[in-house]
C-alpha cells in the first residue's frame, strides 16, 4: 500500500469514528436499533447512488455488509462499521472536481464593424421599401387611367 493510500484510509476510518462517537452521543439503548437502521439506510442510498453513477464501491459495500452481519451480536461495532462503510463508500470529498471546461455555447456576438453595416444594409432596405409604396401610391393604376380618360373624352364631346 502506498502512502497516499494509507493515509486516505487511515483519515476516512478515522472520520469514520469520530463521526460514530459524535453521531450515538445521547442515543439511549432503547434507540440504537432505529439509529443503526438509520445509518444502514444512508450507506444504501450513499451506495446505490455511486452505483448509478458507474461506480461501485467495492471496500464501502463490504464493510455494510460485515456490519449488517455484526448487528446482533455487537451493535456499537456494527455503528463503526457502518460508518466505516460511509466513508469508503464516499470517498469524492477527498478528491476535488477536475476544472473541466464548460461547453461553449453557441452565441451571436458581430464585430462593430460588421454591427454598422448590418444596420446600414436595414436602414437602406426600409428607405427603398418607403420610396416604392410612395411612388405605387403616387401612380394611378391603369384602369382608373382609362377611366379618367373616358371621362375628359365625354367631357370635351358634350361641349
Amino acid at each position: 500500500m502506498t502512502p497516499l493510500n494509507r493515509c486516505l484510509m487511515e483519515a476516512a476510518q478515522a472520520k469514520a469514528e469520530a463521526n460514530a462517537v459524535l453521531s450515538s452521543v445521547g442515543v439511549g439503548e432503547e434507540n440504537v436499533k432505529e439509529f443503526l437502521d438509520s445509518k444502514s439506510k444512508a450507506v444504501s442510498k450513499v451506495i446505490s447512488e455511486d452505483s448509478a453513477e458507474g461506480v461501485f464501491p467495492i471496500l464501502g459495500y463490504s464493510y455494510y455488509k460485515y456490519a449488517h452481519s455484526l448487528m446482533d451480536q455487537d451493535k456499537y461495532l456494527s455503528l463503526i462499521y457502518l460508518e466505516y462503510a460511509l466513508e469508503m463508500s464516499d470517498l469524492e470529498i477527498y478528491f476535488p472536481e477536475e476544472n473541466v471546461a464548460p461547453e461553449q455555447k453557441f452565441s451571436w456576438e458581430i464585430g462593430e464593424e460588421w454591427s454598422w453595416l448590418i444596420i446600414g444594409v436595414i436602414i437602406g432596405i426600409l428607405i427603398s421599401g418607403i420610396v416604392v409604396l410612395i411612388r405605387k401610391s403616387g401612380e394611378e393604376k391603369p384602369e382608373e387611367e382609362a377611366k379618367s380618360r373616358r371621362k375628359v373624352v365625354k367631357a370635351k364631346r358634350r361641349k
